[in-house]
């Protein structure tokens, strides 16, 4: 087994680190490094390859061509539909005026709940029976393949940020190396999707496209749940992360 990457180089501390989750899983991963918040926390990170000789068919909503490409080989990717631009029944309105991530939420409870006022709403797990009663059960991190939202008119709110070491290890697996790049998060004008925004992220233009990934991915499959596309119905998006099938991107509720 090669020896795990850390960001920090290895650690004499981890071995004194008392592990109580999947010590099998840490023991065969191919990376890992300590949580950048919380010092005695370790991310890692096992990376599987396609099966040899096999066809794989991959059918997804939220899939990154791009990222797929750095981790199973361009030459491995041989044809991919993307179906994001195909005319939708309902709508999809967002305000990206206020960051809406984890931090700043207590301050806007009150705002959010009168504007999203009898709307079901997909947000963080913290907040989930706190602005919706009962709980909705559906939240950032557990989202996909449910479908009792169709047709409905709901609400998604936040920004889902992944913990930074997902960010870090994604890109270790992608072969890129982190030892000389500045991992500090600042802001920076980013280009995507035809869009251009401010936004906390990395410097490196690698970094910020899996950083991006990730929270695209997310926010999609939030907006997923209400099946618009196919639905007369309207999902109001509040996340300052724009996104591609946006109606309305720019909408202030203030």
């Amino acid at each position: 087994m090669d020896v795990p990457w850390t960001l920090e180089g290895e650690d004499p501390n981890l071995y004194n680190v008392d592990i109580s989750n999947n010590i099998s899983g840490f023991m065969h991963s191919d990376f890992y490094t300590k949580d950048m918040r919380n010092g005695s926390r370790i991310h890692y990170l096992t990376k599987r390859n396609l099966p040899l000789n096999k066809k794989v068919l991959i059918c997804s909503a939220t899939i990154d061509v791009l990222l797929y490409h750095k981790l199973f080989g361009k030459e491995n990717i041989k044809s991919v539909e993307t179906l994001i631009h195909i005319k939708k029944k309902g709508k999809v309105i967002q305000d990206t005026t206020r960051a809406y991530s984890r931090s700043s939420m207590p301050g806007g409870i009150e705002k959010i709940q009168e504007v999203t006022k009898g709307l079901k709403i997909i947000t963080f797990k913290k907040y989930d029976p706190i602005l919706n009663d009962p709980p909705l059960g559906i939240y950032f991190g557990n989202c996909s393949g449910y479908n009792n939202l169709k047709g409905e008119n709901i609400a998604v709110v936040g920004t889902p940020h992944s913990n930074p070491s997902t960010y870090l290890l994604t890109a270790k697996a992608m072969g890129i190396e982190l030892e000389k790049l500045n991992l500090e998060f600042t802001d920076q004008l980013v280009k995507r999707n035809g869009f251009e925004f401010m936004f906390k992220t990395f410097e490196d233009q690698r970094l910020q496209d899996i950083q991006m990934h990730f929270i695209e991915r997310e926010l999609l499959q939030a907006v997923g749940r209400a099946r618009a596309l196919r639905e007369n119905c309207t999902v109001y998006v509040f996340s300052n992360y724009p996104l591609p099938i946006t109606d309305a991107p720019s909408l202030n509720y203030n």
